[in-house]
């Protein structure tokens, strides 16, 4: 699939410089570079904003417990330029979850795994396929949420997410919708193995009145609930 740079992009070069340098997507449709010119540039890793460090041959991002909705941001990597140009390979997998028809009210997506799929992760870039990866067993790093803006009373609306996955074999995975009340449990999987460098799509889930807790407070607009 492809991936297309938008403005706030950025990604951070790792060389024999104290700090690293850097480059910024803009509107003018180039990268500008915001610090000290790379001497012997010999990785580069995005988003910038999610790398801690790179020391050695091991960089250490974090992944966060709540991205926006509005971004794909799945991590990756690539080795020292071919003439001056970078090419990106992948340090995770991606989930996208599609879901339309979300009632009002609504305004959050829930990921949750038995496996670490936010917070601090380290991946040996000399590795041959270079994966992120966690020795954090904290709960609170086996969710994501990701908020959005609900829809107002009366309507509905389709949001399209992209959750990066680290790679590994899930014992659980699942993904929630919330309404800060009620959280209703829209799509799980068991036993699911999660490769580096795919996208795992799932089809369109659509929710309606019976998907929702709150379903028998939406028949009740209609007349269709006996009063008792």
């Amino acid at each position: 699939f492809s991936l297309n740079w938008n403005t706030g992009d950025a990604f951070k070069v790792f060389s024999n410089n104290t700090s690293p340098t850097t480059y910024n997507w803009s509107s003018g449709d180039a990268f500008t570079q915001n610090g000290n010119d790379p001497v012997n540039p010999k990785y580069a890793i995005y988003p910038a904003a999610n790398v801690t460090s790179v020391t050695g041959d091991k960089v250490t991002m974090t992944l966060s417990a709540t991205p926006n909705v509005a971004n794909i941001n799945l991590p990756m990597w690539a080795s020292s330029p071919t003439n001056g140009n970078y090419a990106f390979k992948h340090l995770a997998a991606g989930l996208k979850f599609t879901l339309n028809e979300i009632p009002a009210g609504y305004n959050s997506l829930i990921v949750e795994a038995d496996k670490p799929i936010s917070g601090t992760f380290t991946a040996t870039l000399t590795d041959n396929n270079p994966a992120l990866a966690s020795t954090s067993t904290t709960e609170a790093n086996k969710k994501v949420t990701v908020s959005f803006t609900a829809a107002t009373n009366g309507q509905t609306k389709n949001e399209v997410f992209y959750i990066p996955l680290p790679s590994n074999t899930y014992g659980t995975l699942k993904v929630s919708v919330s309404n800060g009340q009620n959280t209703k449990e829209l799509r799980s999987w068991t036993n699911l193995a999660v490769d580096r460098g795919k996208m795992y799509y799932t089809t369109t889930v659509v929710m309606d009145a019976a998907t929702v807790d709150a379903a028998n407070s939406i028949l009740a607009g209609i007349g269709e609930v006996p009063t008792t």
